[in-house]
């Protein structure tokens, strides 16, 4: 009898209940699986063992990381050469591109890079000629330009126009190593 009153007095329960405000919620957030089971096996709930497809931990494949967005947009420089088609050859250099139109002239004052599709948009300017002889102090009109295509292997499709205006000045399928005999407007 003199035990079981040993238990009924205050201060026991409030250790017992103080030790276990403490020493449970751990159990249950410490995020062990060997505590979480032991917690059942104690209350009498243990929950049959699930089968799982994870393959041991020396056969698991190495995760690959994604791709951030940011690489995704890589873009790759245009190699060096001539394009060419019916009235136009473009000229691809390391630091920028010349155009030739039959009746005009083209510049992109920088390297011609692509995105991995193949797209490229770039600023440039484009200017007109005349036909027949250009006096010396005659001055040209260059006007700047948006340069839009797509690259697939040797076949380049390019887009030109007119940024201030959006005149398209033309649409052309360009071939890589083809330079067409071109009549220019002299």
């Amino acid at each position: 009898m003199k035990k079981i009153k040993r238990y009924l007095k205050p201060e026991f329960f409030t250790v017992v209940l103080l030790v276990s405000l403490l020493i449970l919620p751990l159990k249950f957030f410490a995020g062990s699986s060997a505590s979480f089971k032991n917690a059942q096996i104690q209350t009498g709930k243990v929950d049959e063992p699930t089968q799982t497809n994870t393959p041991p931990k020396h056969k698991r494949k190495k995760r690959v990381k994604s791709i951030p967005k940011k690489m995704d947009t890589k873009l790759l420089a245009v190699p060096a050469g001539k394009w060419g088609a019916q009235g136009i050859i473009l000229n691809v250099e390391e630091k920028g591109v010349t155009i030739e139109y039959e009746c005009a002239d083209g510049q992109i004052e920088q390297s011609l890079k692509m995105d991995v599709q193949g797209n490229f948009t770039v600023n440039g300017v484009h200017t007109r000629q005349r036909p027949g002889p250009i006096r010396a102090d005659a001055s040209q009109t260059r006007q700047p330009a948006r340069y839009e295509g797509k690259i697939l292997g040797d076949k380049m499709t390019l887009k030109v126009i007119l940024t201030a205006t959006q005149e398209v000045i033309g649409e052309f399928t360009l071939e890589r190593g083809k330079t067409p005999l071109m009549t220019r407007c002299y």
